[in-house]
Order: structure tokens, then sequence, then C-alpha cells
């Protein structure tokens, strides 16, 4: 196998990490994104409606909601 050869298999492996580095990226961005709204409707939801069982039994009931 020539160098040109060689050249080629590596920048084929780089290429593939480059794209497997994006997609990971791009995985962990919509996970920390999930995870900013899910503490923000927390913050929201014991701010607003703190001690009032009646609306925490209207979300458990309708799950829709919370999404």
């Amino acid at each position: 196998m020539s160098l040109d050869g060689i050249n080629k298999w590596l920048a084929l492996a780089a290429n593939l990490g480059v794209l497997a580095g994006i997609v990971f990226l791009g995985l962990e961005v919509r996970q920390n994104s999930e995870a900013l709204l899910a503490g923000s409707r927390q913050d929201l939801l014991n701010q607003t409606y703190a001690g009032d069982p009646d609306f925490y039994e209207y979300v458990i009931e309708y799950l829709e909601l919370r999404d």
C-alpha cells in the first residue's frame, strides 16, 4: 500500500471521527436543553403553585400538560 492510499484511509477515519463528534455534540446539547427546561418548569411550579395540592392533582391527572 502506498503512502497515498494510507493518507486516504487516515483522512476517511478523521472525517468519520468529526462526523461522530458532531452527532455526539448535538445529542448532548439536546439533553442539556431538556434538563434546563425541566428545571425551569420545576422552578415555575414551585414559585407559582407552592402549597396548592389541587393544582398538583390536576397536573398528575392530565399528564399531557407537562410537555
